[in-house]
């Protein structure tokens, strides 16, 4: 018999209607080479090639020094190829290689293949899904099975969590043996070039089913802006709000999970090669190195970020700053947020059962802590707080417990009170500082039912309240305290910023489950030694 096509793997992109082949390549995109695709096909388009020189690896020289016998020749060469084609009267792209970053990534579709993929695979045939959680810092993760499962068995949390992608195997093996759908859709599928159109218009088909809906109608919890009016009033916000220099709003975060072995770093706009490369994105980083008067909607997108791999002085991508900007703005009722370059708005349901969850978090009444000063940092406070106490609080301030083997370190609490009451301070400066908060309590909540980390604490602690780290503990007896500094009037709950609201409910969730007292106090700012 005679053999069919050999199995190909296709990353597969549909560009937005209304797009022009003009319009499908980044303009700083150079030295490619453009190929008609032959006449006879049901599609037309072109093929467009790029090859870089054999360049030595950056760690020959390193190496070399390491031996007087010579190496031989140790080459790096690449070649990557971008099909687009016009077929179904779409244009779509089919990447291969590094070609991929050669696209115009505001010309795509998003979450085209995602859609396709829940679409066409089978509800118990899932691999893997990548998810990211909406929260002061954005978290995300791969989950994966060693044998397809269904979507309940991996650990989504429907009122959290943003589906970045998804592989599985579908329904139809005629259409792929094998896909993962994220913005683009990477099929596995046995298909000649010849093929290409339909399978083009295949998985337009899929796009355009709703079929999904029955099965994961959460996935819809973040509903995507497309209205041109309230588009350009959600970024005019943005902008007016970066301007200001001190978002508390407003954070960067790359584009797609860092592989942690191959980062190197990143270097901002206007950043020279040869500079320092920055390990994380940090917004007041980002607007140290420009001036604030400078900023639009235009040279938000203008402006890239680099992400280096390989070496120092080529990045592997790059990607505009207004891709990596999370954001949230209210307007009237509805909450709205900028992730990955694209505008959501939070379903009110999912606002009302975060809401729902932080009234459950009953405030701290019994504790007395006296108001904060103007210009007082947190690490005066707490000094002051402790030698104001009469010896019920001991400082545990900057006094982290080394656990978990390696550099790894613990921050027990700040304040630690005679009543077995681990409180946690944090100004409310930037919502990531008060994200950092709640990972603190959480963190430090679950190593405090392991003994070594109790017996590591002891050292740590004064003598006075020793005890609290002594024997083995009733966790209920036991109370974490978020204790926040802010100017802000009334209710602590309606101070915080969404994502932080998020993050207090999920840490406060975990501590509850475990058997703590959970607890808010507000820390007043006193107004009069200002």
């Amino acid at each position: 018999m005679p053999r069919g096509p050999r199995n190909q793997r296709l990353n597969l992109f549909l560009f937005k209607e209304g797009t022009t082949r003009a319009q499908v390549l980044r303009d700083d995109v150079g030295q490619l080479s453009v190929a008609p695709i032959s006449a006879g096909f049901d599609f037309e388009g072109e093929v467009i090639t790029k090859g870089t020189p054999p360049n030595p690896p950056r760690w020959r020289q390193f190496v070399q020094s390491g031996t007087q016998q010579q190496l031989g020749p140790l080459l790096n060469q690449s070649a990557s190829c971008l099909i687009v084609l016009s077929a179904h009267n779409r244009f779509f792209a089919v990447a291969f290689g590094f070609a991929r970053h050669w696209i115009d990534d505001a010309r795509i579709v998003r979450r085209f293949g995602m859609i396709v993929t829940l679409n066409t695979v089978h509800p118990d045939r899932i691999r893997s899904v990548d998810r990211e959680e909406f929260e002061t810092i954005q978290r995300k993760t791969r989950s994966q099975t060693s044998v397809s499962s269904s979507m309940e068995n991996f650990g989504l949390n429907v009122q959290r969590d943003l589906v970045r992608s998804v592989t599985g195997q579908p329904e139809d093996q005629a259409f792929a043996r094998h896909v993962t759908g994220a913005d683009n859709l990477i099929i596995s599928a046995p298909i000649t070039f010849d093929q290409l159109g339909r399978k083009c218009g295949e998985a337009l088909h899929h796009y355009g089913r709703d079929a999904y809906r029955a099965r994961y109608g959460w996935i819809d919890n973040f509903v995507r802006v497309t209205d041109p009016a309230l588009l350009g009033d959600l970024d005019a916000a943005l902008v007016a709000t970066l301007r200001t220099g001190a978002p508390e709003n407003a954070f960067l975060t790359p584009r797609d999970t860092l592989d942690t072995q191959e980062h190197r770093g990143f270097r901002y706009p206007y950043q020279k090669r040869g500079t320092d490369l920055y390990p994380d994105l940090r917004m007041e980083e980002f607007l140290g190195r420009i001036d604030p008067a400078t900023i639009t909607l235009e040279s938000l997108n203008q402006w890239r970020i680099r992400e280096y791999t390989a070496d120092d002085d080529t990045p592997s991508r790059e990607f505009r700053v207004y891709d990596a900007i999370v954001y949230e703005i209210a307007r009237g009722d509805k909450l709205f947020a900028l992730s990955l370059g694209e505008w959501f708005e939070i379903a009110q349901d999912h606002v009302a059962a975060v809401n729902g969850e932080l009234t459950r978090i009953p405030d701290h009444e019994n504790l007395v802590m006296a108001d904060a000063q103007q210009g007082e940092t947190e690490g005066e406070y707490n000094e002051r707080a402790a030698n104001d106490s009469g010896g019920q609080l001991a400082l545990f301030d900057a006094r982290p417990v080394r656990y978990g083997g390696g550099r790894s370190s613990i921050e027990v609490c700040d304040l630690l009170s005679a009543d077995r009451n681990f409180i946690h301070v944090k100004a409310k400066t930037k919502s990531s500082t008060l994200s950092h908060l709640f990972a603190q309590g959480l963190n430090s909540a679950q190593a405090f039912r392991d003994a070594r980390f109790r017996e590591l604490a002891i050292a740590a602690c004064p003598d006075s309240h020793r005890f609290v780290f002594e024997g083995e503990p009733r966790i209920s007896d036991h109370t974490v305290t978020f204790a926040i500094i802010t100017q802000a009037p009334g209710d602590l709950r309606g101070a915080l910023p969404f994502f932080s609201k998020q993050s207090l409910a999920n840490a406060a969730r975990e501590l509850f489950n475990m058997g703590y007292r959970v607890r808010l106090k507000k820390i007043s700012v006193d107004a009069g030694d200002a």
